[in-house]
């Protein structure tokens, strides 16, 4: 847990046997210490001696659990080469990336994905990790990094859960204009501005209906950046104009109905 690698190797050399995979009140193994406070050396030294990857603490995490929950990046490689599996998931049914998307580890996530785990994996709730990182309402620089990464790595966003909502539409209700922007990096991702989900919304009906400002002027602006001028003015007409499925609705009118000055202006 002190992460001492000279005292580990000390007791791993006793010519003594050692506990190696004792667990303490918590469940918590030596592995799983040093895995979760980022001792490089001290798991290095654990897994050359055998320590066994599989051990988990009361709550069901393992070394790779821990590693990822608390950013550990520099360890993820170690572990998975002496065969921890990057696309595992809880007892609970969350998978790796998920756990380090969530707490908003960049580069964990992008350690994660470089040693083979899935961009799409989803998680029991149906929601991708693009997904995940859309719909944090905080952080949201760090999860426009996330998304990125994802986005390199193939991550689909057109990707949609039970009631076809897209990342997206996440990004735009939750208002996270970082996330939305990066999003809308890609051809792929500005597609999915035309989609609408099981209620007939798109993204800007959903960031307008729920007064998300910075949202919709991320979801605008994509088109201010186009090289081609007057394919750029068609499709934004065609965004701001587009009625919902449900109930005829367009983005406008929607900001309109709930009161919501700052959109409206921008529209």
């Amino acid at each position: 847990h002190s992460g001492d690698p000279e005292l580990v190797a000390e007791l791993l050399g006793l010519a003594m046997d050692v506990e190696l995979d004792a667990q303490n009140s918590m469940g918590d193994s030596a592995l799983m210490l040093a895995s979760g406070e980022g001792h490089v050396t001290v798991v290095d030294l654990l897994l050359s001696a055998g320590a066994a990857l599989d051990k988990q603490d009361h709550q069901g995490g393992d070394a790779l659990y821990l590693a990822c929950r608390y950013g550990r990046a520099e360890v993820i490689p170690l572990l998975t080469r002496h065969g921890a599996n990057p696309n595992a998931a809880t007892p609970s049914g969350i998978p790796m990336i998920h756990v380090a998307v969530r707490n908003a580890h960049t580069q964990a996530v992008h350690t994660l994905l470089e040693v083979g785990a899935r961009p799409d994996f989803p998680s029991t709730d149906g929601l991708t990790p693009l997904m995940a990182a859309a719909l944090a309402s905080s952080g949201q620089q760090a999860a426009a990094e996330i998304i990125e990464s994802l986005l390199a790595f193939g991550a689909d966003p057109a990707i949609t859960n039970g009631e076809k909502w897209t990342a997206l539409m996440g990004a735009a209700k939750v208002g996270n204009a970082a996330a939305a922007a990066a999003l809308l990096s890609t051809a792929e991702g500005m597609r999915t501005a035309h989609m609408q989900n099981d209620r007939g919304q798109t993204a800007l009906m959903l960031a307008a209906r729920h007064g998300r400002t910075d949202a919709t002027r991320a979801l605008l602006g994509q088109y201010a950046q186009s090289d081609h001028y007057e394919l750029a003015v068609s499709e934004l007409s065609q965004l701001l104009d587009v009625q919902s499925a449900r109930d005829g609705r367009t983005a406008l009118m929607l900001a309109a109905l709930h009161g919501h000055a700052g959109p409206v202006r921008v529209l």
